[in-house]
Parts: structure tokens; C-alpha cells; sequence
């Protein structure tokens, strides 16, 4: 089934704790008048204005609110009852978040990723959030402080408040430039991701702009779990294109490289590296490494990261 007909669970306002089964067409589609006008009217108002805080307040008593991850028997504190998950999971993005940058190009730059199913303004207008497929909705948690890590990784700070709980909600809101994926790839996390690496540098003899390629690049390798080595020829072959650039540096970008493989074992990939190191073929180089970067189409998230870094 297409995530847009599954069901969730709509709720009037946020005191509403039973809800009703709606599907995500009917919370991202249809809107009455009141609710149209009620978010025109906040998003034409000037943010510094005096009234501002009391428009917002008063607009989020009109708009109902929906749980992007769960369909639920009950939302009531201590009696939260599941009774389906949706398989999706929230970030937001608050104005905070987007700290003066084009929030069209970051929203265009997070649709890149291929577990996300949408990309939609927020009800003020001034922030957006997206909705992520996940592979093991049980584990939502977990994922959520994943997700967490990878988009403050790339500079872009997600709202920790949001995301982690399938009971978590959301106000109507709608955007004319919906960016929508109707069939995700579910995000698979073998490894959950640590606090990210600094940067290694090389003393070979090779430019500061390919070492940071490199580094970026393989933080998206870990970011996305990639079996980027599937084959004992690719193996090889990457093994030798750090080898022969980065030597004893490229090391641990080999292993990032090797370690999503389901037979991947430390010790047979650090010999391995060892003896590439003793025997390098110099025809073997970076050029190598990049064309398997570009093959998985890794560029999109190189674009993903300028877009947050630079808008």
C-alpha cells in the first residue's frame, strides 16, 4: 500500500487525546475554508509583529493535528495504545533551524535522500518538516536519534522534541510546493551512527579539496549503510585507490568502505589494507573511488551538504 492511503490518527485540537482514523491524503489534501484562512492569516503576518504570538496561538486552536507515525486506540498520558504503525517517522525544522537560509533549496537538498517521503512547510511558514520511511518502525527511537546525528552532521538542526515517540504530533499545514515520494526507500540502519569523525588528513601527496571529497563521501556511506564494496573486485580495487592516495590515512575510509558488506571482518580488511600498502599498484586512484561514488549517485547528498552549508 502507498503510504498516502495508509491510515493515522487526526485529532481536533491538542487536547483531544481519542482521535479519528484518517489517511495522509486527507491530512496533507483536504482543508476547509477555516483552516485555509487561518494559515494564510499567520503566514502573512509579519513575525516581529506584536500580535504575532497571539495569531499563532490563536490559528493552532483551530487547526486539527495528526501522528504522522502511528494510528492510535489512545494518545492519553500512561494509557498510549498502538494500533498501527505507519512505518514513517517526523523532523522538523524550525525557523531557528533554517537561520536565514532559502528554505526552498534545504528543502529540495533533504528531498534528495532516498528514504524521504515528504518535504512540506510547517503552519507559520517559516520552518518545514519532513516525513522519513524507516525499515524497523519498532525501533522508531533509535532511528530518530540516528536522523538526529546525520542532519546536525550536514548543519542542518532538526527539533529533538519531535520524532522519537509514535504518539508525537503535528498541525495541518499545507504547502504549495509539496515535495512528495510516493514509494520511499526505507532507511535500514545496520550500525547505528555514532558522534561523527573528524577530518583525517593525508601527508600524500594529494589535494586538501580530494581529502575533504573523501571525507564527505564516506560520511555518506555510513549515513546510508551503504554496501559500497559488494564484490571482491571493488573491494580491490577501492582498497588500492586509498591505499595508493591517502596510505596509511585512507585506512580507516577503507573499512567505512568495507564494513557494510554482511561478511565484513576488521582484522581480514586491516590485512588486507596492509598489504596494499606493501605492494601498491600506482595505476589505481582516486579517480577510482569517485567514479563508485558517483555510480550510487552519492553526489546528491555532496549537493545536499553545500545546499545546507552555503544557501
Amino acid at each position: 500500500m502507498n503510504w498516502i492511503d495508509k491510515h493515522t490518527s487526526c485529532y481536533k485540537n491538542i487536547k483531544d487525546v481519542q482521535g479519528e482514523p484518517a489517511t495522509f491524503w486527507q491530512m496533507l489534501w483536504e482543508f476547509t475554508d477555516k483552516e485555509n484562512i487561518a494559515i494564510m492569516k499567520l503566514r502573512n503576518t509579519d513575525p516581529d509583529a506584536p500580535e504575532y504570538e497571539a495569531i499563532k496561538k490563536e490559528v493552532k486552536s483551530i487547526l486539527p493535528l495528526f501522528s504522522p507515525s502511528a494510528l492510535l486506540a489512545t494518545r492519553a498520558a500512561g494509557k498510549i495504545k498502538i494500533l498501527k504503525r505507519t512505518g514513517l517517522i517526523q523532523m522538523d525544522f524550525d525557523h531557528a533551524a533554517i537561520n536565514g537560509r532559502k528554505i526552498e533549496d534545504l528543502k529540495k537538498a533533504v528531498f534528495a535522500l532516498p528514504y524521504v517521503a515528504l518535504c512540506s512547510l510547517s503552519v507559520s511558514g517559516r520552518g518545514f518538516y519532513v516525513l522519513i520511511a524507516i525499515a524497523e518502525p519498532e525501533r522508531q527511537k533509535e532511528y530518530a536519534e540516528h536522523l538526529f546525528k546525520v542532519f546536525e552532521s550536514y548543519g542542518l538542526q532538526p527539533d529533538t522534541t519531535k520524532g522519537r515517540n509514535p504518539h508525537d504530533l503535528r498541525y495541518k499545514s499545507f504547502d504549495g510546493n509539496l515535495l512528495i515520494r510516493e514509494n520511499p526507500e526505507p532507511l535500514k540502519v545496520e550500525h547505528f551512527k555514532e558522534t561523527p569523525k573528524k577530518l583525517v588528513k593525508s601527508t600524500a601527496a594529494i589535494s586538501e579539496s580530494d581529502i575533504y571529497k573523501v571525507q564527505r563521501y564516506t560520511n555518506v556511506i555510513e549515513a546510508l549503510q551503504l554496501d559500497f564494496c559488494p564484490d571482491y573486485d571493488t573491494w580491490v580495487k577501492i582498497g588500492l585507490a586509498l591505499a595508493n592516495s591517502l596510505k596509511e590515512c585512507g585506512r580507516e575510509y577503507f573499512h567505512i568502505c568495507s564494513k557494510y558488506y554482511p561478511n565484513y571482518d576488521h582484522d581480514q580488511t586491516d590485512q588486507k589494507y596492509n598489504s596494499f600498502l606493501q605492494g601498491a599498484n600506482g595505476g589505481v586512484t582516486l579517480g577510482t573511488f569517485f567514479h563508485k561514488c558517483h555510480k550510487y549517485n552519492l553526489d546528491s547528498w555532496i549537493d545536499f551538504n553545500t545546499a545546507i552549508i552555503h544557501t
